[in-house]
């Protein structure tokens, strides 16, 4: 079995199919692939832990049966414990399913660029972008292991069976490497091809970079029969692939280019060359507007550049008697997604006279550091002396706060008490209301909903449950927006933005289903960046 994120969703159906007393785990015997070293079993970072929480403690399996590498043993003893643990697999009959995810660097388990096609269970050492990519867990990379104890590559190709998830368009260039590059022990991943029983499941962003969605018309030089319909997406796809190949502007493509490149099918079904270079120049140049709320249809000459008049005052560079004036939300997961990701379009739509709103679905305590705080209490200590307030009050919470800093750790995952976590809300809330109202939001319009999902004081957050759907759909119902932004980017690490933005789809269905007919006329526009 595999560790981290990609394969909980597999863990939470084998729960349900468990309790549902479809399977029984009974006469079930697992082998987990890896556990950093030196690592406590306890600890907040384990993958013994992290297998307990998600799949162990909720199914029959038997403790015996559950083998997962001891991030305890001493260093003098790995070696004995690694060919103990690879006796205990052929032991056991050997391994019928493998359930495999793989890292930046192509590595499955913890077998890292280089790791030999005959290796076995042993210690190694982790590369640096795998020790960057577990920094969130453990607050910086300085507390991340430098070694792991992890299944060899010969291991894993031993399995009968092997199951490689690969989820998030994060992963969609190591995967295309791992499936159609060279099999190569550079990447790990790599060696599966030639195993003779592995499937390797993805979602259509990690599929991104294969040939079959990046470049389809490259795949009828293999297979003549293949015929691709080229519809306006793939047409634009191909057409900036093209410019890119060729290094050239898209209305200087020739004829030639697309010949030379393999994309006759395109011109033999849309046309000359000319007409598709137009084609994907133009709908390019209509998706790029000065006007985020839409424009009215008055003709204009050319909008006027920001200047000085004597008389008239200031004039805009777009004037906003042109622009539509809307109801705009835009929701942000964290607050701060939205001005890193669209701040220029916030000021924009404000400055056009649009009704806008912006909407912070989470807190994001966990962010703010420790120092934060403790120059906030040291401020508030000092402020109560100005004022004459009870200066006592303000002291003891300090001390009991430095103290609670003292004592967190790695081990324990940092966790703060409640009142920490209250404290570095305000903060995190504070400055998200500042940057709103300096890109020209109203005080008013500024809401905070602090999401109960993202209420658990950890990185793993809960699920969206209808608590959640229900707050967004109450404020939707209020505003009745014309216009929606939402956090686009689906890949987020935790999590925290696609479901954000779930919940704001799901309160829109749920508000459609009720028989709101505003929700029928809305606009919805993703951003991303942050």
């Amino acid at each position: 079995l595999a560790t981290g994120c990609t394969p909980t969703a597999l863990y939470a159906e084998l729960i349900r199919a468990n309790k549902a007393k479809e399977v029984s785990f009974e006469n079930v015997v697992t082998f987990n692939l890896d556990e950093y070293y030196p690592m406590k079993p306890e600890q907040f970072q384990s993958y013994n832990r992290f297998m307990s929480e998600v799949l162990f403690s909720h199914i029959n399996i038997k403790k015996e049966n559950v083998h997962i590498p001891d991030g305890t043993v001493p260093v003098e003893k790995v070696e004995e414990y690694c060919a103990n643990y690879e006796k205990a697999i052929k032991d056991a009959g050997g391994i019928d399913i493998q359930v495999l995810g793989i890292g930046k660097t192509g590595h499955i388990g913890f077998n890292e660029p280089g790791s030999p096609l005959t290796s076995t269970t042993r210690k190694i050492y982790l590369d640096k972008i795998t020790r960057l990519d577990a920094s969130g867990d453990f607050f910086g990379i300085e507390n991340v292991p430098t070694q792991a104890i992890t299944m060899g590559v010969g291991t894993i190709m031993a399995a009968k069976k092997v199951l490689l998830l690969c989820f998030s368009e994060s992963k969609a260039k190591i995967i295309a490497k791992a499936i159609e590059g060279e099999s190569t022990e550079v990447v790990a991943a790599s060696l599966l091809q030639r195993h003779p029983n592995t499937t390797a499941f993805l979602d259509l962003p990690a599929s991104t970079e294969l040939t079959y969605y990046a470049q389809p018309w490259s795949l009828t030089l293999k297979d003549t029969t293949l015929n691709i319909v080229y519809d306006k997406q793939l047409i634009k796809k191909a057409v900036v692939w093209l410019s890119r190949q060729c290094n050239k502007p898209i209305l200087s493509l020739m004829e030639g280019d697309y010949y030379q490149h393999h994309l006759n099918a395109l011109l033999e079904q849309c046309g000359s060359a000319e007409s598709v270079n137009l084609f994907v120049f133009q709908s390019i140049q209509d998706a790029i507007t000065g006007w985020p709320s839409g424009k009215k249809t008055r003709p204009v000459e050319r909008a006027l550049k920001v200047f000085d008049h004597p008389t008239l005052g200031k004039k805009s560079l777009y004037d906003s008697e042109l622009a539509n004036h809307k109801k705009v939300v835009i929701f942000s997961p964290h607050p701060d997604d939205d001005v890193i990701s669209m701040g220029g379009t916030i000021a924009r739509l404000c400055e056009q006279g649009n009704d806008v709103h912006t909407v912070y679905e989470t807190s994001g305590a966990i962010a703010v550091w420790d120092d934060d705080v403790k120059r906030m209490t040291h401020f508030a200590s000092m402020y109560a002396k100005l004022i004459g307030a009870d200066v006592d009050l303000f002291e003891k919470k300090a001390d009991e706060f430095n103290k609670h800093f003292a004592e967190k750790s790695c081990e324990t995952g940092f966790q703060d008490s409640t009142d920490i976590l209250e404290i570095k809300r305000v903060l995190r809330e504070s400055e998200a209301i500042d940057a709103s109202v300096h890109a020209g939001v109203k005080r008013q319009n500024v809401h905070l909903l602090n999401l109960p999902f993202y209420q658990t004081g950890k990185i793993v957050k809960n699920p969206v449950s209808q608590s959640d759907i229900v707050i967004v759909k109450d404020l939707l119902q209020k505003i009745q927006p014309e216009v929606i932004y939402a956090a686009g980017d689906l890949s987020d690490p935790h999590g925290t933005h696609r479901k954000c933005t779930r919940a704001v789809l799901k309160a829109l269905e749920q508000l459609e289903a009720e028989g709101e007919e505003w929700v029928k006329k809305v606009d919805i526009l993703l951003y991303r960046g942050a």
